[in-house]
């Protein structure tokens, strides 16, 4: 009786363990996967305080935009030819090469042209010589005719140019020479009806072309349509023409390119690095500021907007030009808390 009575209270001490167990392990995955965890991603304004990267605030400016895309053209080209008779006498340039304005390309033979001129100067000065006005009318336009003439049998750069196509061979009869103006490019873009009065005559351009993305280059607005057509969406659009500064070598005719045409004044704002920015727990944005001398950190809760892939600019909050920054720790992507893009 004794032995059973022993047995049966080792039973219920096991029982007891394993009950107490029981509960522990219940408690542990509900605290642990059912009950709502603390925040990792917010921080206390003390626990920012302690991170000493300082970043700091600066004045920029926003400027409305319009944006434009296109591909660049010569400003002015010329297609010249000696004719199916004549024989090319001397050539001087291939395709691809770059010529300076003046510059002989090409001549043909100049002998009789040449000969033709001295006889008509010749007999126009024994014309004046002896006072026969009507002879020397007659002259002076045949003289003027030759020497036009005589130009035509050498093809002269009229402006610095790259040949951009030649089929003419030295020796041999006909064959053209094609040259393309290298400054200024030109290009024609076309612009939305509600951004067409935004766009003024000598308005600047800042364009990158695919070719060389990193590098920025300058253009202005030199025309623009007085009318409006309309496009393969059905939507009016009007045409405005660009003239781009002095372009490097290889940036090439027919290039294409986008930018933006600056249409505003520039207007000042504050703008700061978006690793300065926070998000509090209840969504509201925040920097940790210290101005002038002070030492503590103040939390500042703003509003902002996009300004660059870096920066975003103060539209709301106590953020002057020259303020320190702390750091703030990341948070969830910028697009979801930007309230503005700039230039729309």
């Amino acid at each position: 009786m004794k032995k059973s009575q022993k047995k049966g209270a080792k039973r219920r001490f096991r029982k007891f363990i394993l009950l107490i167990l029981l509960v522990l392990v219940v408690g542990f995955v509900v605290t642990r996967f059912v009950l709502p965890q603390p925040a990792k991603s917010a921080q206390t304004a003390s626990q920012i305080a302690k991170s000493e990267v300082l970043l700091f605030a600066k004045a920029s400016t926003l400027e409305e935009r319009v944006e434009v895309a296109g591909n660049i053209e010569a400003q002015d080209s010329r297609v010249y030819s000696f004719g199916a008779e004549r024989e090319v006498l001397e050539l001087k340039v291939a395709m691809g090469d770059r010529v300076e304005k003046g510059q002989l390309l090409a001549t043909t033979d100049l002998s009789d042209a040449q000969l033709l001129v001295k006889e008509i100067e010749a007999q126009l000065a024994a014309a004046r010589a002896e006072g026969r006005r009507s002879s020397i009318e007659t002259l002076e336009i045949k003289l003027a005719q030759a020497q036009k003439q005589l130009e035509k049998l050498s093809i002269v750069a009229p402006f610095d140019a790259v040949v951009t196509a030649c089929d003419m061979q030295a020796g041999l009869a006909g064959g053209k020479l094609e040259i393309s103006s290298t400054a200024p490019f030109v290009a024609t873009v076309s612009v939305g009806e509600l951004d067409a009065n935004k766009v003024k005559i000598d308005s600047s351009v800042v364009a990158n072309f695919r070719v060389a993305p990193d590098e920025e280059y300058k253009a202005r607005v030199t025309k623009k349509s007085p009318r409006a057509l309309t496009d393969a969406r059905g939507s009016m659009r009007i045409a405005v023409e660009l003239e781009f500064e002095q372009l490097p070598a290889h940036i090439l005719e027919g290039f294409s390119f986008s930018g933006s045409i600056v249409s505003g004044e520039a207007t000042p704002v504050v703008v700061v690095p978006n690793d300065a920015i926070g998000e509090l727990p209840s969504g509201e944005l925040y920097v940790m500021r210290k101005r002038g001398d002070e030492t503590q950190a103040t939390q500042v809760v703003v509003e902002v907007a996009y300004h660059n892939s870096t920066e975003s600019r103060i539209m709301k909050g106590d953020i002057a030009e020259g303020d320190k920054l702390l750091q703030a720790p990341p948070f969830k992507a910028q697009s979801e808390w930007n309230v503005g893009v700039e230039g729309e």
